[in-house]
C-alpha cells in the first residue's frame, strides 16, 4: 500500500507539472472604455492616465469612446463585460452614482460595479459672463430679484436640480436655456446670451470670458479660491464627482490590486501632473477602499439632493 501511495504521488507530481502554470493578470491589452466623446475634460485625462498605466501593467491600454446617456452606456457596457480586468471603465462617478437615478433606461447603481481608484477632481461651478454686475451666488440672487427673467445655462438633470434647490431657498425664478453639454453653455455664457449657468469644469479655460460665482463642489475653485462655494453661501447643493476607474462586480481582489498600483503610479506621474494643471482638475488619488466609500457618500448625496429638488418643484 505504502508503495502504491508513493507511485501515485509522483505520478499527480509529474502530471501537475504538465499543466501549464496559470497566467498572471495582466497577459493581454487591457480596453479602457470611455463614457465621453473624444476632445473634452474626461477623454483627455483618461488618455493620458492610460498611457500611464499602460507602463507599470507591462500591457497596451486601447481607449475607446463610448459616450452617451450622460456616460451611461459606457457604465452599461463595462458592467456587462467579464470581470476578469480586460474591460475597464474611466468615467466621472456622478456616471454611476446620480444619473442611473435620473433615468428609467440605466438599470444599474454603484453596487454593480468593484472600485479600483479616483484619479482626479471635477471642478463644477455656477458661472457668469464676465461682464456682468454680480460676482457672487449671493450678488445674483440679489440681481436676480430686481431683474426678473434671469436666464441659466443648463447642460444635465445635476445643474438642473442644483438651480430648483437654489432658486426655492432663494425665491428667484430663472429662465431655463438647455444646451449642449459643457461646451454649448459655455458657448452661450461667452457670447452674453445667458446671466448664469453650470459647468462641470471647462469654465477653467476661459478665465478672461467668463467668472466663478460659487463652486457647486465641496472645495473652492483653483483659479478663484476666494469666491465661497455654494454651501458655503447657504445654499446646500453639492455636486461633487471624480474620475473614477472602475471594474465589473465580482472582479478577482488580486486583479483590482494590480490596476490599483498602476492607477496610483499614473496619478503621481508628470505626464498626468501636467494635464491636470492645463485643465485645472486637481489630481488626487483615491484607492480601492477610499473610493468605495466616496461612492457610496455621492451615492446618499444625490439621493438627498433629489428630495431636495423634487420638494422645491412640487412647491
Amino acid at each position: 500500500m505504502k508503495r502504491r501511495h508513493v507511485m501515485m504521488t509522483a505520478g499527480a507530481l509529474v502530471l501537475a507539472g504538465a499543466l501549464p502554470a496559470l497566467a498572471e493578470y495582466p497577459e493581454k491589452p487591457v480596453t479602457l472604455v470611455i463614457g465621453y466623446a473624444a476632445g473634452g475634460g474626461t477623454d483627455t485625462i483618461a488618455r493620458v492616465v492610460a498611457d500611464e498605466m499602460s507602463k507599470a501593467l507591462g500591457q497596451p491600454i486601447t481607449a475607446v469612446n463610448k459616450p452617451g446617456a450622460g456616460g451611461g452606456i459606457a457604465a452599461m457596457q463595462v458592467m456587462r463585460s467579464p470581470a476578469d480586468g480586460y474591460t475597464v471603465l474611466l468615467d466621472p462617478s456622478s456616471s454611476i452614482s446620480l444619473n442611473p437615478k435620473l433615468s428609467d433606461q440605466q438599470n444599474f447603481g454603484p453596487d454593480d460595479f468593484e472600485y479600483v481608484g479616483m484619479v482626479a477632481n471635477f471642478q463644477a461651478a455656477l458661472v457668469a459672463p464676465k461682464d456682468r454686475p454680480y460676482d457672487t451666488l449671493e450678488e445674483f440672487v440679489a440681481w436676480a430679484k430686481e431683474n426678473p427673467g434671469a436666464t441659466y445655462a443648463q447642460i444635465n438633470p445635476g445643474s438642473t436640480m442644483a438651480m430648483d434647490v437654489i432658486e426655492n431657498m432663494a425665491g428667484i425664478e430663472t429662465r431655463r436655456v438647455p444646451t449642449k453639454g459643457g461646451a454649448g453653455a459655455m458657448n452661450s455664457l461667452i457670447a452674453g446670451q445667458v446671466d448664469l449657468g453650470y459647468s462641470g469644469g471647462i469654465h477653467q479655460r476661459y478665465t478672461d470670458e467668463v467668472k466663478v460665482l460659487a463652486p457647486l463642489v465641496s472645495t473652492r475653485s483653483l483659479t478663484e479660491p476666494e469666491k465661497p462655494t455654494a454651501q458655503e453661501a447657504g445654499f446646500p447643493v453639492v455636486l461633487n464627482s471624480n474620475i473614477t476607474l472602475a471594474v465589473p462586480k465580482g472582479t478577482d481582489a488580486d486583479v483590482i490590486a494590480k490596476l490599483a498600483d498602476a492607477l496610483e503610479t499614473a496619478a503621481k506621474s508628470e505626464a498626468v501632473a501636467n494635464i491636470g494643471a492645463k485643465l485645472f482638475f486637481p489630481i488626487e488619488y483615491l484607492d480601492p477602499e477610499a473610493a468605495t466609500a466616496e461612492m457610496k457618500a455621492q451615492d446618499a448625496a444625490y439621493d438627498e439632493l433629489i428630495a431636495k429638488s423634487k420638494k422645491a418643484t412640487d412647491g
